[in-house]
């Protein structure tokens, strides 16, 4: 974890959650390092390593990375940036009334 201070345990705890799921699935690298959370503005920062050559919809990589936070009312945004095929993408997802993230525009 870098960055961003003082990280809630909720919060700790749904990134080990994420770490987990995302290794076992394999679709991304992801480090703990790559992961900050900004209290403030309740925004979760992930920088990954995407393992396909083919761009994938950023509202399911969206819904995927947000599983784990759905219930933690201290992570209402998700931003995430990774590579496709040497193109660098960069997406925010914020939770909605129902506790689901869905692409900002």
């Amino acid at each position: 974890m870098r960055k961003g201070g003082d990280v809630p345990k909720s919060v700790e705890s749904n990134i080990d959650e994420l770490l987990t799921r995302a290794k076992e699935q394999g679709h991304f690298e992801i480090e703990k390092d790559d992961i900050s959370y900004d209290k403030n503005t309740k925004t979760l920062n992930i920088h990954f390593g995407w393992k396909y050559n083919i761009d994938y919809p950023a509202q399911k990589i969206g819904n995927n990375l947000g599983a784990s936070f759905n219930d933690n009312k201290l992570v209402q945004k998700i931003r995430f940036k990774y590579e496709v095929n040497g193109e660098k993408k960069d997406y925010t997802v914020k939770k909605d009334n129902e506790n689901q993230f869905k692409l900002e525009k």
